[in-house]
């Protein structure tokens, strides 16, 4: 049996001591990380002592950060999971944009944050018989970030709080 435990945060907004905070939180120290931007400065300093993955929002801007993709696709434990920050895909007005880029891309998972909002939900992928999770962890700024659990392909969502 495989199984990773995967710490998903966003929009920190500078706010590195709450990356170390939502670290704390965990009962063990998590096999990655992925953060889905909007604080990009500084968090290269926090001690996650494990793999970290990061796209860029758009409060990530500016050369320093050109070399960090605006989304990315990860495989981690069998699982196929694309990150974006979501303003490319417009997630304040909707989802529709961002299940199709998810179906295009063949995903098993989708993380997008920018919406400040905690949303997990299941999903059919239009023109697919694919169900594909998509998950946004909310702003850590506001207390909120996310855990993944992937155990032999499967993905179970979690929250957690500040």
């Amino acid at each position: 049996m495989t199984k990773a435990e995967i710490l998903v945060l966003a929009d920190i907004h500078g706010r590195t001591d709450l990356a170390c905070q939502a670290l704390g939180r965990l009962v063990k120290r998590p096999d990655a990380v992925l953060f889905l931007g909007d604080g990009l400065n500084g968090l290269e300093d926090v001690p996650f002592h494990t793999d970290l993955f990061c796209v860029r929002g758009n409060c990530d801007y500016g050369p320093a950060w050109d070399h960090v993709p605006k989304e990315r696709t990860v495989d981690i434990g069998g699982v196929k999971i694309f990150m974006t920050h979501g303003h490319l895909y417009g997630v304040k007005s909707g989802i529709g944009r961002l299940c199709m880029e998810a179906s295009a891309r063949g995903a098993d998972a989708v993380l997008f944050g920018h919406t400040h909002e905690p949303f997990e939900e299941p999903l059919k992928l239009p023109g697919s018989e694919k169900t594909v999770l998509l998950m946004n962890p909310g702003s850590l700024c506001d207390g909120c970030f996310g855990t993944l659990t992937v155990t032999d392909g499967c993905i179970l969502a979690g929250f957690g709080r500040l």
